[in-house]
């Protein structure tokens, strides 16, 4: 048994659900959720929920016994007592439950590494494996896992048939939400004096470890860079703040602002639809063009894409996708 520890919203689900069904795979056997840190973490934003349920998944949870026995955990005091006793008593039920079994194997913000499918059956695997490298050998049954599993409403079965009517389409993703606040903090640290912020800068980068919103002139450049491949675009621009995004954006060629308040995975699925896709540094965005699976998309991606660690740039961004500096060189 494979355990994927689940967190955070829908598109780091995915890259956690996929490293997980990839090394189950491996070792031929199953793969177990376990979506814990969504009843016991604080720091769960309104748009952190268990969300994988809207794809055709294998839905099997973890219960609070087999994540014990596959992770294992530090015992109390009182509890290595109790595993005393028990032994001492041969109580084989108490021993069981006080044993640690298996492995966790733990892993952010690190570069993929060939040992991961080394890890043995009964592992407990928490991290954002957020590289194709994680699942790549088992890239074509994900991409049957990751079907929708419920037909689109009749408003978003609309905008779907407008996308195939449209020609040459591009889906234009903006993150704002959550990186807004994150821009507007790191603006409040700015002003502290230059050894202050340093130290505060770090502390955030270590603590939030949150991406900026990308300025407009990146999306600028990536719209001139494929209207000089393909001809006659039109840009379907989705965001989470779309109305503050309609206000300062103004593209040249023809283009849509995508509105309706659809649930995430129609979202999702209508920005999968695009022939072709600017994305922002937002795993929603990242699996929006990774599920296009149309060999003559073009996919383009800002670098770096963590302002903290652009070293994994060349982890998370595929080798056919465009890496775009997300900032010009002016």
């Amino acid at each position: 048994m494979i355990i994927a520890h689940l967190q955070a919203g829908l598109g780091n689900q995915m890259f956690q659900y996929a490293a997980g069904l990839a090394l189950a795979e491996h070792r031929r056997t199953i793969l177990k959720l376990d979506p814990s840190w969504y009843n016991y973490d604080a720091r769960q934003a309104s748009h952190n929920k268990y969300s994988l349920n809207c794809f055709n998944i294998v839905e099997q949870f973890a219960t609070e016994d087999e994540v014990r026995r596959i992770k294992g955990r530090d015992l109390t005091k009182a509890e290595r007592l109790l595993k005393k006793g028990a032994r001492l008593f041969k109580v084989p039920s108490l021993i069981d439950y006080y044993s640690q079994h298996g492995t966790c194997h733990v892993s952010y913000d690190k570069a993929f590494g060939p040992d991961f499918f080394q890890l043995p059956d009964n592992t407990y695997i928490k991290g954002l494996w957020q590289s194709e490298h994680y699942f790549k050998p088992a890239s074509e049954t994900l991409r049957l896992h990751f079907s929708f599993r419920f037909p689109p409403p009749p408003e978003v079965a609309e905008m779907a048939e407008q996308i195939s009517k449209s020609g040459p389409s591009v889906n234009v993703h903006f993150r704002r939400g959550d990186y807004v606040k994150t821009a507007s903090f790191f603006e409040q640290i700015q002003k502290l004096p230059p050894e202050e912020f340093k130290e505060q800068k770090r502390q955030w980068l270590e603590k939030v470890g949150a991406n900026l919103p990308l300025p407009l002139d990146y999306y600028h450049r990536a719209i001139d860079f494929l209207k000089a491949k393909h001809k006659d675009l039109t840009l379907f621009i989705f965001s989470d703040d779309i109305d503050a995004v309609e206000k300062e954006f103004r593209p040249t060629c023809r283009h849509f602002f995508v509105k309706g308040g659809f649930h995430a995975h129609d979202t999702l699925r209508l920005m999968s639809l695009c022939n072709h896709a600017v994305i922002a540094n937002s795993s929603f965005s990242w699996w929006a063009a990774w599920l296009n699976a149309s060999p003559s998309k073009t996919v383009i991606a800002p670098a770096p894409w963590f302002p903290n660690n652009a070293a994994l740039d060349g982890e998370i961004i595929p080798d056919s996708w465009v890496r775009l500096p997300a900032y010009s060189a002016a």
